[in-house]
């Protein structure tokens, strides 16, 4: 499980948020896949939108394949802001990227388990 990370955890959590990431940066060894450098998996289960504020800096993008779908997906209306804010509406699903560059870069840190 050095790749794979659960956030949102603690007393501080908010409720009906599942956050997954897998880390495909340097820190995690050989890369999985060159186009990125980390992976967000987000699931609102809740009944109103919620905001994240884990992934400032980090350049996440809406993945390819949702991007494709539209209004079709299940992540349509997930906003990202500039400063890296994440707000997913209710009942949302969302998977983000982030890009790798030329070379493998810093991924999504694992929390030591």
């Amino acid at each position: 499980m050095k790749r794979v990370d659960f956030r949102n955890t603690g007393p501080d959590q908010q409720a009906g948020l599942l956050i997954m990431t897998i880390d495909d940066g340097v820190q995690a060894g050989a890369s999985l896949d060159s186009r990125v450098d980390g992976l967000v998996v987000a699931i609102n289960a809740a009944s109103e939108s919620r905001t994240l504020n884990d992934f400032t800096g980090d350049n996440l993008q809406l993945s390819t394949i949702q991007q494709a779908a539209g209004d079709g997906s299940l992540a349509s209306g997930v906003e990202i802001a500039a400063n890296g804010a994440i707000t997913l509406p209710a009942w949302s699903v969302a998977v983000l990227e982030k890009p790798q560059g030329d070379a493998q870069g810093t991924g999504l840190p694992v929390s030591s388990k």
